[in-house]
């Protein structure tokens, strides 16, 4: 017989969050689900941190069945943090979330409702933006709520639109099994900044789909500081700078040498950080260098072409 209240594991990764990590681990104690396993992942923080986790789960120990902060030996990046953490993961199904994000009180209630009725395995919900300064939000929560309309397209649109658009499946918004995380060998830590691309890029090529959850279940801060926004001055900062080389052209690349040059992942990446820090950084191309050159690599990609022939059979 199913396990009508399995354990659900809540990983919130942590980076000098002294300030905002309180709120979050607030909203993951005020959560109308019963089980759940807490772990708190820390890459080094520099500032007060550590003690200020310690202290919240000294406090609020008794509401889950497990709470433990899990340590970095040294700052190894937002993807490194989150493979250590998960390490210690016991739950059947895990919810991760940044040290400055909420989650709404019935969040895990109702991914777990959702996951029951669909038996699938990885679900993405809508994102509900917010801030502690003046920022008007409009603006990013039209591109978020534009991310979740992507969501709701077929798996191979997804795969499609994250190779060759803009388009990604921000990690806030993702809950999904352990089972499957293990099964496409969790996230790449050779992309140290951006670790929900490089394991929603793996679930898509073993083939499944994101499912979407049309509930704003997640409270996500949207800030002009933040790492995925530029600041008002017209240089991008170096963390934003390797942000958005791993985002927007590594995958693509790994694609490419893979079939042109049979080459190995590692020899991808090294030739995708040299030449997007050059386009980007130098020229500000951004995604129409990216999405130029694929769209000629499709001319002579024989998988291209073979997927358009079962297309053309299966009418």
């Amino acid at each position: 017989m199913r396990d009508e209240t399995p354990l659900i594991s809540v990983v919130v990764l942590t980076y000098n969050s002294s300030k905002t990590v309180v709120e979050t681990l607030d909203s993951i104690r005020d959560q109308t689900y019963p089980r759940i396993q807490l772990v708190v992942g820390d890459d080094c923080s520099t500032d007060n941190t550590r003690d200020v986790v310690q202290s919240w789960i000294s406090n609020n120990a008794s509401r889950f069945e497990e709470a433990l902060l899990v340590k970095t030996s040294h700052n190894g990046g937002v993807t490194m943090n989150k493979t250590n953490a998960y390490k210690s993961v016991r739950g059947e199904w895990v919810k991760g979330i940044a040290a400055d994000d909420r989650l709404k009180p019935q969040c895990l209630e109702r991914f777990l409702y959702h996951a029951n009725e669909t038996g699938k395995k990885i679900f993405s919900c809508q994102l509900d933006l917010f801030s502690g300064s003046c920022l008007d939000l409009k603006k990013g929560q039209d591109v978020y709520d534009n991310y979740f309309r992507c969501i709701c397209e077929s798996q191979d649109k997804q795969l499609h639109r994250l190779l060759y658009d803009t388009y990604f499946i921000p990690g806030p918004s993702l809950f999904y099994s352990m089972s499957l995380y293990w099964e496409v060998n969790g996230c790449d830590t050779r992309f140290s900044m951006w670790e929900e691309y490089s394991f929603a890029y793996r679930i898509l090529k073993a083939g499944y789909r994101v499912t979407p959850v049309y509930e704003k279940l997640v409270e996500y801060r949207y800030e002009e500081n933040s790492l995925c926004r530029i600041n008002t001055s017209n240089k991008p900062r170096t963390s934003y700078m390797k942000y958005m080389n791993d985002k927007r052209l590594c995958f693509w690349y790994y694609q490419f040498w893979r079939w042109f040059f049979n080459g190995h992942f590692c020899d991808a990446m090294d030739k995708a950080s040299d030449l997007g820090r050059t386009c980007f950084i130098h020229r500000h191309w951004d995604n129409r260098f990216l999405v130029a050159i694929s769209r000629f690599y499709q001319l002579f990609s024989p998988s291209w072409y073979c997927s358009k022939f079962r297309k053309l059979f299966k009418r």
